[in-house]
């Protein structure tokens, strides 16, 4: 009985339920892999990081080491948890999907989101906002964040990765994995890497994977002697580092210190300082802050809004130029004596803000001065200021300077000036040509002559002829042609004006051009300009080659222009003992022939009387030119294909060969 009584005692003790088994708290989700989990199935890339694990005073300094957004490490956002997939598109653009979670209150995670430069919807769009990311709340405090379709990625890796490892690293503030190769290890399958902090600094460990324990020992070597892994721009050298090899995977591990990070961080600052203050010495200051006492800071200011006005086009010209008139107004009270500031102010008040009469004043101030070295070029301003008022001003202004002897050729003068320089050439320019033209042409030859020059050779045989005779090879040449053909004041030219048109003192025209060089195919299509312009009658030559400081060379040959060549009837003294025959066919025929053109390349082409001259003529200059002509019977060929100069060297040996002696070196 009482066996039985406690087998039932001990069943029903065995019936009674017992007390609850306690249970250990659940730890909180993470934010990080949730968000990753979002990420499309495959991708080129991925990144996941815990930004909420970094004091807020040392996010900035991960930012340097972190392959995730630089927004993410900006305290202003409070991200909390962010994630990442990249992949590139079949054009080469890059594919992104992010998701952001942020700290706060629904409403503060909305705000932050707000100013991220991202479209909040799929209409149409415009200009450059068509380029930034399209943005969605998928929830109170997370955000997603795309920019195109996502493309098939068949060659990159299952982001189901970085979950993994995500979850593995759970104290690493950011984990990531790249798809092979890499550009320091062509053969490495994947990089995955993590990102730790700590109360020291930042450690970084990376794995990079092979297939074959040859390649990871190759990469290991290469490693350890270059001391990178991935290409940097803003490399930052590692406190502590180590590499090691297990099997087909090489591991790398890299500490910053804290302090490190900071002095980087204050020598980009510094960096960034320094890009914005020449920043913002390029430019411009507010003309009423300009210090105009300081010579340095109105030079500096000057070529600033120089640089402005030169960019400006059309009526937005104009305001630039008042700013820098009135920068040089102010310039010009403090620095009297500083006449290149008065020059620019008068060119400026000139050519774009229509202030005729207060230059016309400032170039009197200067010549009353007495200050300006070349007072020439000043009254050659003021007569410009003067043109403004009309033909009938500059002639009288040009009686004045004594720059025409009568009434009537001051005012043939100024109209002819005038009609040019309303057609866009500079007044200088225009003024010069003139003179230069009344100059040439007045001078008579005085010897006699006989003999024809072909058309289109007579100006480049002159000026060979002139430079054999002992000027220097920089010399310019100024070249006035008179014709008894009428024609209207005009330019021609692309960049500058080459050749300019006035009218002649006793009816015609002169036709003047100016060159910088001897070089002859130059001369040659300054002819084919001129020739047709030089119609039948009555005309002549002038050749001015002008060495610096001296008097220089003229040349002149008179005679009658026909349709099969010019006529020489008389020449300048210079020129008295010319065998004009001779000079046609060795430098006027040739030249006249020679194509002007660069493509194909020009041919000169000498005719001799006879075999035995062509030979020796060619024997003559291959010594002194070799490779670049060749005889054929009677004729001398030379050409020199990408080498113009070589035939302008051609002509001149000519010239110097057989008209040696023939003038005398100018005084």
């Amino acid at each position: 009985m009482t066996s039985r009584l406690g087998v039932a005692l001990l069943l029903a003790a065995c019936a009674t339920p017992s007390a609850p088994l306690p249970v250990a708290p659940r730890p909180p989700a993470d934010e990080a892999v949730e968000l990753a989990s979002r990420l499309p199935a495959r991708a080129e890339r991925c990144v996941v990081a815990r930004p909420g694990r970094v004091p807020a005073r040392r996010r900035g300094l991960v930012l340097r080491q972190s392959w995730a957004d630089p927004s993410v490490w900006e305290n202003d956002f409070a991200v909390t948890a962010y994630a990442r997939a990249e992949a590139t598109l079949p054009d080469g653009r890059r594919a992104m999907r992010s998701f952001l979670r942020f700290g706060g209150t629904p409403a503060q995670a909305r705000e932050r989101g707000g100013a991220l430069p991202l479209r909040w919807d799929d209409g149409p769009c415009r200009g450059i906002e068509c380029r930034r990311p399209y943005g969605r709340w998928i929830d109170e405090r997370t955000l997603e964040v795309s920019n195109h379709d996502w493309p098939l990625v068949p060659a990159g890796l299952d982001t189901e990765r970085c979950v993994r490892l995500a979850r593995a690293r759970v104290d690493a503030v950011e984990v990531a994995v790249r798809a092979g190769p890499i550009a320091r290890s062509p053969t490495a399958t994947r990089v995955e890497r993590t990102l730790h902090a700590d109360h020291r600094g930042i450690e970084i460990r990376t794995a990079l994977p092979f297939r074959h324990e040859a390649d990871a020992e190759r990469a290991e070597e290469a490693i350890e002697e270059t001391g990178a892994v991935f290409d940097s721009l803003q490399p930052l050298e590692s406190a502590e580092r180590s590499v090691e090899r297990v099997g087909t995977r090489v591991r790398i591990l890299e500490r910053h210190h804290w302090a490190d990070l900071e002095l980087a961080r204050e020598d980009e600052r510094i960096e960034i300082a320094a890009t914005q203050r020449r920043s913002e010495r390029r430019r411009p200051l507010p003309v009423a802050e300009v210090d105009v006492e300081s010579l340095a800071v109105v030079r500096h200011q000057v070529r600033l809004r120089s640089w402005v006005l030169e960019r400006a086009r059309g009526a937005a010209r104009l305001q630039p130029a008042r700013e820098l008139a009135t920068l040089l107004a102010r310039a010009r009270a403090a620095h009297p004596t500083e006449l290149w500031i008065a020059d620019r102010l008068a060119r400026l008040w000139l050519a774009e803000t229509g202030e005729a009469a207060a230059a016309r004043a400032l170039a009197e101030q200067v010549l009353a001065s007495e200050l300006a070295p070349d007072p020439e070029a000043w009254r050659v301003l003021r007569r410009e200021a003067i043109a403004a008022a009309g033909h009938e001003a500059l002639a009288a202004a040009w009686l004045h300077d004594d720059l025409a002897t009568t009434p009537a050729e001051a005012r043939r003068g100024a109209e002819d000036v005038a009609r040019l320089s309303g057609e866009g050439v500079a007044y200088e320019w225009a003024e010069g040509a003139w003179r230069i033209g009344r100059d040439l042409s007045v001078v008579e030859p005085t010897v006699v002559s006989h003999g024809t020059l072909s058309r289109r050779g007579v100006l480049g045989a002159l000026v060979a002829l002139g430079r054999v005779s002992g000027t220097s090879p920089g010399v310019t040449v100024q070249v006035a042609v008179t014709t008894t053909s009428p024609h209207a004041p005009q330019a021609f030219g692309r960049s500058r004006p080459e050749l300019v048109i006035t009218r002649g003192p006793h009816g015609g025209s002169v036709l003047v051009g100016a060159l910088g060089s001897l070089d002859l195919l130059e001369v040659r299509r300054l002819a084919e300009q001129i020739d047709p312009l030089v119609g039948a009658g009555p005309a002549s030559f002038v050749v001015w080659l002008r060495d610096p400081g001296t008097a220089g060379l003229r040349l002149r040959v008179d005679g009658t222009m026909r349709a099969d060549g010019f006529v020489v009837r008389r020449v300048s003294r210079a020129l008295r003992t010319l065998d004009v025959p001779e000079a046609e066919r060795l430098l006027a025929r040739p030249l006249h022939d020679l194509q002007a053109s660069l493509f194909p390349p020009p041919e000169l082409v000498v005719r001799s009387p006879s075999v035995e001259d062509a030979a020796a003529l060619w024997r003559e200059l291959e010594d002194q030119a070799p490779g670049i002509c060749a005889s054929a019977g009677p004729l001398v060929r030379c050409r020199a294909p990408g080498r113009p100069d070589a035939l302008t060297d051609v002509v001149l040996q000519l010239a110097r060969s057989r008209f040696a002696g023939l003038l005398q070196p100018p005084p």
